[in-house]
């Protein structure tokens, strides 16, 4: 919520009463109909608001309002399907991010004119093969990246985009633990330093290309080579004499920790 609101203490009242979670039916559905926005969301939020509820409140004109729905379990695929094609993109992005959301819709959204609605697809656990190729292929960077850098995207695809003009797909692509080792190999000399701070936090990158990559001049990608578990110490060593006191002390802990893996460094 908003947190400059300013509410009288009948809003406030209301707004206790939308969050309960032993509200009952009769007091959600009053408060379904209130008339500040953020009390009508609260209900949307409530756990135990009822599908019925949720379905009234779907006709709401506040986007704030119908994205809270998508938020809320009890959420049915009617409502989603409704919420799905609302002109306001920012309803049609909650939709796309719904853990509740179904094949049907993701198919469906995948030809969205908007690209933050396509790009939160890429995300949903359950999202078909099929789409991923076809997102491969979308106009943005940003979806092609995320598609490049999902697990489930056939190699055939990912090496497709590993060859994209664009360096954010090629990051994408670089963090892939799929990603063929000569491909990552071939990144570690990326004219990106993102392309490249992808082979250093691979897991999959060959040691000799981590141990290569110390001479790297870009401090994000030394970063992510201090953090990779798999950077040998000889590429480890290099780092302890960073000018950079940050990627140094990283380096050194990483070190102590492949020597010593039964000390816990965290303190606890």
């Amino acid at each position: 919520m908003d947190s400059h609101i300013e509410m009288n203490e009948t809003a406030k009242v209301a707004l206790i009463q939308a969050k309960n979670g032993k509200a009952s039916q009769e007091t959600l559905e009053r408060l379904a109909s209130d008339n500040n926005w953020f009390v009508r969301a609260a209900v949307a939020r409530n756990p135990t608001c009822s599908g019925e509820i949720l379905k009234k409140l779907s006709a709401d004109r506040d986007f704030r309002v119908l994205s809270a729905i998508t938020e809320n379990a009890n959420v049915t695929e009617i409502v989603l399907e409704k919420l799905s094609k609302n002109r306001e993109e920012k309803v049609r992005w909650a939709v796309a991010k719904c853990s509740n959301i179904t094949e049907k819709l993701i198919r469906q959204l995948a030809y969205d004119k908007g690209w933050s609605v396509r790009r939160c697809l890429v995300d949903q656990a359950d999202i078909p093969v099929e789409v991923l190729i076809y997102l491969s292929k979308d106009r943005h960077r940003y979806i092609r990246g995320s598609v490049a850098q999902h697990f489930l995207t056939p190699i055939d695809i990912l090496e497709q985009l590993t060859v994209d003009m664009n360096g954010y797909t090629r990051a994408g692509a670089s963090r892939n633990i799929n990603c063929p080792q000569e491909i990552l190999a071939r990144f570690s000399t990326d004219s990106d330093f993102r392309v490249r701070a992808g082979v250093a936090e691979n897991l999959n990158s060959p040691t000799q290309v981590l141990a290569a990559l110390a001479q790297d001049t870009n401090n994000e990608v030394k970063i992510a080579l201090a953090k990779n578990s798999k950077t040998p110490i000889l590429g480890l060593d290099i780092l302890t004499r960073d000018a950079n006191a940050f990627i140094a002390k990283l380096a050194s802990l990483a070190i102590e920790i492949k020597k010593y893996p039964e000390i816990n460094f965290k303190g606890e």
